[in-house]
């Protein structure tokens, strides 16, 4: 097939690194063949659940076999495979079965789930992301 959907996804932290460095190579040798992988990024927000990001720990005590650059405090936790480098990241949207302009859901709107979104704290970003990433953290 010329593209692939995957509707599923985890806590990127909760991930152990040989599950996701696997899943990054094999999508990556797709991608080189001109598949084009397209993934839920998550319908619970940018914390994967409410809670989360409330926890109030570290890297070290959160999970035990995670590697990934270390934390402390609260944060924000992506959706894996989501983060995976060789694929697009697709948010959850509302509106047209309503008759309304289609947007991306969110409680503020009515929204019974909350688009997923975020970045990785395991994989690298692309060079070619850093000019927006910066510039999204600059405002």
């Amino acid at each position: 097939p010329q593209s692939n959907s995957i509707s599923w996804g985890s806590i990127e932290q909760f991930n152990s690194p040989f599950v996701m460095d696997s899943f990054n190579t094999e999508a990556m040798k797709l991608t080189i063949q001109g598949v084009t992988i397209l993934v839920a990024s998550g319908d619970n927000g940018i914390t994967f659940n409410s809670g989360t990001c409330q926890c109030n720990a570290d890297s070290s005590s959160y999970i035990s076999h995670w590697n990934g650059p270390g934390w402390t405090g609260t944060g924000y936790f992506p959706s894996f495979p989501a983060t995976c480098p060789y694929v697009t990241a697709v948010g959850a949207t509302m509106g047209p079965t309503s008759g309304q302009p289609e947007v991306a859901c969110q409680s503020q709107l009515g929204g019974i789930i909350t688009t997923g979104g975020g970045f990785s704290t395991y994989f690298a970003r692309p060079s070619w992301q850093e000019p927006a990433v910066g510039s999204f953290f600059a405002s």
